[in-house]
């Protein structure tokens, strides 16, 4: 494990991520700067975590090791801890590092398959899915590509190297074992990787970084034209530091068979070698799909919409356009073709259609059908995630109750509820929230201006400083025959029918030294008074 830090942010990766990341630093800047530690100055690392990956190449994170982990895609996992990429990195760099990532995270088992499975190599039923180049290859399904293995000279066959997911292959290339290559001024023996097809471009690392491991000269894997662009290491080939090579094998490859495949490096037979390099003067090319040779047969071009002929190999059609389209111009949303124009990237990297996309409060570009609401203020797309990340959170109270507000937008109030700024709020001065904001109209004014909480038990004084006014019921006292504040003085009846109880002390007389309520003075005068009277008549 090995931990980052990130302005005032602290981040590590796993070791199955952090191997991925090194061994990406030669052709990818984004690798660099993950593992370099040198960020620029205003790449925060919005989330402490640790981060790792698993082996389908979805990011793996968890605040601390060892705590459950959330999945993400990889280009949700740079805008997460790198949200400035875009500043120093063109769409081209992050999707190359997206691309590098899942190869080496998803890089299935190579396997090697020769003689009669070469023809199998060509069965979309042995293919993962049927997108990509792999998927719309003109030689899918052609018996005739068992022209490879035709010839009785056995050294000569290719063999066929394929990256397998789930027992299906993914991406495979043609590989040759005798192949002379002209280098430094002369024809030398070199073993060559033919353009690799895949369902999918995460999978061109794969079969590419096993060619280079094992030795092979690996072609341009972009276009049918491109057959003379080379590479010689795995940077190279990241980074298109080709180099211009002409290269040939025996044409007594071919000479036994009755068709043909399209070939895509080997293509101009001179009757004594097969090369790559178009000089004019060979008898016959492996152009068509229909298992013939000729000279570029025209029923294997087809016409772009901008007017340009092209191999059908290199173009893909694109259905709800009508019209073919160079592979460049292409992007693959599931099944479907689209031309680049019409497709964005989403938050997590992956492509959808322009049609389909909606861009959330916070900037993130994601499916519609992701958007999980639009928040009780009608204001602000969501998707599950923001609820997820604290973004995006739910009012209990106000005018947004039970609706979801952005977090920015929202406060905590005395009595735990959370509520939209915009809700009218005002300081209880008494009461279990004293000195705490809470909702105005959850607030209740009592006696001497004071505000407290609905929550909060109040009654009624009818008597004292307060009469007629509500007070806390903690601040209450009950006398005789009066509710009043705890402010208010009283005193103890020592006469009549109060005697022994709590009186106000303004509603209270001292006769005789005897303490009792102004109702009573008259009773206690005409009681004494007839006292008196007796003990006179006696």
């Amino acid at each position: 494990m090995s931990t980052f830090i990130g302005q005032e942010n602290t981040f590590s990766f796993g070791e199955p991520l952090l191997h991925a990341l090194m061994s990406m630093q030669s052709s990818c800047k984004i690798a660099r700067t993950l593992t370099s530690k040198q960020f620029p100055l205003d790449a925060v690392v919005v989330f402490d975590g640790h981060y790792d990956a698993d082996k389908d190449g979805k990011i793996l994170f968890a605040k601390q090791v060892g705590d459950t982990t959330q999945q993400m895609k990889p280009g949700k996992f740079l805008r997460r801890v790198f949200p400035t990429i875009t500043k120093y990195c063109s769409d081209q760099d992050i999707e190359r590092f997206v691309n590098l990532l899942k190869s080496k995270m998803c890089n299935g088992d190579i396997e090697i398959w020769e003689g009669d499975d070469i023809v199998r190599s060509y069965k979309r039923e042995n293919h993962y899915s049927d997108s990509g180049p792999l998927g719309c290859s003109c030689m899918n399904n052609k018996s005739y590509t068992s022209a490879y293995t035709s010839s009785s000279n056995k050294s000569l066959h290719p063999k066929v190297a394929c990256v397998m997911k789930d027992g299906k292959i993914a991406g495979k290339s043609l590989i040759w074992d005798n192949v002379e290559v002209y280098m430094d001024g002369e024809w030398q023996t070199r073993k060559v990787m033919d353009r690799i097809y895949t369902v999918e471009d995460k999978y061109i690392q794969a079969v590419a970084e096993w060619g280079f491991m094992n030795g092979y000269i690996v072609r341009d894997e972009r276009n049918y034209d491109e057959r003379m662009k080379f590479y010689f290491d795995l940077s190279d080939f990241n980074t298109r530091n080709y180099r211009h090579l002409s290269m040939r094998v025996d044409s007594a490859l071919f000479s036994e068979a009755d068709y043909f495949p399209y070939t895509d490096t080997f293509h101009f037979d001179d009757d004594c070698y097969i090369t790559n390099d178009d000089d004019g003067c060979y008898e016959r090319s492996y152009c068509s799909t229909g298992g013939g040779s000729s000279e570029y047969e025209d029923e294997d071009y087809v016409t772009l919409a901008c007017g340009e002929r092209v191999h059908q190999d290199d173009a893909t059609w694109v259905e709800d356009r009508g019209e073919y389209y160079c592979n460049d111009d292409v992007t693959w949303v599931g099944d479907y073709a689209y031309h680049y124009d019409d497709v964005v990237e989403d938050v997590d990297g992956d492509y959808i259609h322009n049609d389909n996309a909606v861009e959330t409060y916070f900037g993130d570009t994601v499916h519609e059908d992701r958007i999980a609401s639009t928040d009780c203020s009608d204001a602000y797309n969501y998707i599950d995630e923001d609820v997820d990340n604290g973004r995006v959170v739910m009012a209990t109270a106000g005018e947004y109750e039970d609706g979801y507000i952005l977090a920015d937008d929202s406060v905590e109030l005395g009595d735990g509820t959370l509520v939209h700024t915009d809700d009218d709020v005002v300081k209880a001065t008494l009461g279990k929230y004293e000195d705490e904001y809470i909702l105005l109209s959850d607030s209740v004014e009592i006696a001497d201006d004071n505000i407290v909480h609905d929550d909060d038990s109040t009654v009624i004084a009818t008597a004292g400083m307060y009469e007629g006014e509500f007070i806390l019921e903690d601040d209450s006292v009950e006398l005789a025959d009066d509710i009043v504040h705890t402010d208010d003085d009283t005193v103890t009846a020592t006469w009549g029918e109060n005697d022994g109880l709590d009186i106000l002390e303004t509603l209270s007389v001292t006769i005789d030294g005897h303490i009792m309520h102004e109702d009573e003075e008259d009773d206690y005068i005409a009681e004494k008074q007839e006292r008196e009277e007796n003990e006179e008549n006696e």
